[in-house]
């Protein structure tokens, strides 16, 4: 295994209060501080220095080899300079943001989101979708957390436990969801927390798993003409009441427990619970 090397200092010299203050997306590595979001973006450097003969043989080449390398050898190095900085339109402090390659995305303390054009730092105001957006802001809670999924859609999850998502390809299309502690969205409106965090993968942007403040992790797909759907909730930090039952468990009474919804694929039959023992390791 190769040791770990330092590739880059940032220093943007601004205190942050993001939860996540680093996002690295294809090379390029962000950093937000209260008010502003640094991009550095990689320059590969190229220096010929010049090898002995004596040297490359010391370095298992032959004299034939060593020769035709003209003595010298070309080495590379990568700084990370800052290429720009998203500032603009900013009011209150920066508590979550993310991007891909056509947008950077914030969501600040006095309840906003901003979304920047990546290539030159133009703020997109005049999506309709973003003021549907901002007025769901205002019925639902503020936003505490933000995802680019995929290339166009923006997640924005806020303080009441609620997702709402933005289509900017189309500028106008807005799906949301409220999230649910038994994972059935449409039949019950159990309080989960906060959104804290959201995350999904490049090979499957469809699916975004969600933190809780309440402790729970919900399972949501996203469809550009279906919406949005709560499709499973993992209860990961729950504690199960004691029972009798538990006498012969011999992991005791402390259980994570998998909710999923009718046609799901990761809680079994819709509407039931399945009960997942989880170990807790203590000292002997």
């Amino acid at each position: 295994m190769d040791p770990l090397n330092a590739v880059a200092f940032l220093t943007s010299g601004c205190s942050q209060r993001c939860a996540s203050p680093i996002v690295i997306h294809g090379g390029v590595i962000a950093y937000s501080s209260a008010d502003a979001v640094y991009l550095y973006s990689p320059v590969v450097h190229k220096a010929s220095v010049a090898t002995s003969r004596r040297q490359s043989q010391l370095h298992g080449a032959t004299p034939n080899q060593a020769h035709a390398a003209g003595a010298s050898t070309e080495k590379k190095s990568t700084t990370y300079p800052l290429t720009r900085v998203f500032s603009n339109g900013v009011n209150g402090t920066i508590v979550s943001f993310h991007l891909n390659d056509d947008y950077v995305v914030c969501a600040t303390s006095n309840g906003r989101g901003i979304v920047w054009r990546m290539v030159d730092g133009e703020i997109l105001s005049g999506k309709a979708v973003l003021d549907s957006v901002s007025d769901f802001f205002r019925r639902e809670g503020h936003p505490c957390s933000v995802l680019v999924s995929g290339k166009y859609h923006i997640l924005f999850g806020t303080s009441r436990g609620c997702v709402v998502s933005a289509n900017m390809n189309d500028g106008v299309t807005m799906h949301n969801v409220r999230l649910s502690a038994d994972g059935a969205t449409d039949r019950s409106e159990s309080a989960v927390g906060r959104v804290c965090c959201m995350v999904t993968s490049s090979t499957r942007p469809d699916i975004i798993a969600v933190g809780t403040s309440g402790g729970f992790v919900c399972l949501l797909s996203l469809h550009p003409a279906n919406g949005m759907k709560q499709n499973a909730v993992v209860k990961a930090f729950a504690m199960a009441a004691p029972a009798p039952s538990d006498k012969g468990n011999p992991f005791g009474s402390s259980a994570s427990t998998v909710t999923g919804v009718s046609g799901g694929t990761h809680g079994g039959e819709g509407g039931k619970e399945t009960h997942l023992p989880a170990v807790s390791a203590g000292r002997r």
